[in-house]
């Protein structure tokens, strides 16, 4: 049974494309939970800055990707980069 992939607020994971039918079609596919409370809206609009981890599972190589406010300067030079919470592989439905 395969297990479901559930992404956790404010992360996500996009996956190789395994059979494109089209050269138009993206190489990559995946989804972020965006949790709007955590970011502020300015004109009906939401400024995210995403980080990404290249992950390995025994299908392949995807990324994992987090989503944080955008990085004012404000905060330690490492801080946009400390993952809050970690995908594991075994969050992977493969």
């Amino acid at each position: 049974m395969e297990k479901k992939f559930d992404n956790k607020p404010n992360n996500g994971a996009i996956f190789a494309v395994k059979s494109k039918k089209n050269p138009a079609q993206p190489d990559y596919r995946g989804e972020l939970l965006i949790d709007l409370k955590t970011f502020p809206v300015e004109n009906n609009t939401i400024k995210i800055s995403i980080s990404g981890w290249k992950k390995s599972w025994t299908g392949g190589v995807y990324l994992s990707i987090q989503a944080e406010k955008p990085w004012t300067g404000e905060q330690t030079q490492s801080a946009p980069y400390q993952r809050k919470q970690e995908i594991q592989d075994d969050d992977i439905p493969f």
